[in-house]
């Protein structure tokens, strides 16, 4: 199976963002946000102390954001992965992945929709959809937001690209 058209032009959109910030760590368990792209003026600051001023002024561009199972993988081998402890994934996700840039996005298991995300300096985030219809934790493995579209992804083989609504 060939993975449909809308999905691979919304992944590659993705390629040539920089992140610049990297939202996991306490209280959110394995699940993070990555801020792609350029930095847009949100339209209500965030009032979050816990995130950086920028952030809280700023939203990117791009986003991905992820519920399900991942790793990330680094040219010595893995790095960090959703098993790992809120604070371990917060400090070595940001230290990895912060000021790195995407160079592509890729479906790896069509019809499974896992999600490869490869940086520059050899770092790969391979994110392994998990979630499956029933009672799923999340009611969906992540998603990628453009500036005029979504990526909804899961649970089990359910996607969706929809309009992003501003």
């Amino acid at each position: 199976m060939t993975v449909p058209a809308d999905m691979r032009r919304v992944l590659r959109a993705l390629a040539g963002k920089p992140c610049w910030h990297v939202s996991a760590g306490p209280g959110v368990g394995s699940t993070f946000q990555l801020a792609l792209g350029a930095k847009v003026p949100r339209a209500r600051p965030l009032a979050n102390p816990a995130q950086p001023p920028a952030y809280r002024k700023f939203e990117g561009e791009c986003a991905l954001m992820v519920w399900c199972a991942w790793r990330l993988d680094g040219p010595q081998g893995p790095v960090v992965s959703s098993d790992s402890e809120d604070e371990v994934v917060d400090r070595l996700l940001t230290r990895a992945l912060r000021g790195r840039t995407v160079e592509r996005a890729r479906i790896t298991v069509p019809l499974a929709w896992d999600l490869e995300v490869a940086f520059d300096r050899a770092l790969v985030l391979r994110v392994l959809c998990d979630h499956l219809p029933g009672d799923p934790s999340f009611d969906g493995n992540y998603e990628v937001v453009l500036p005029d579209r979504e990526l909804a992804v899961g649970p089990g083989r359910k996607w969706e690209v929809v309009p992003r609504r501003r």
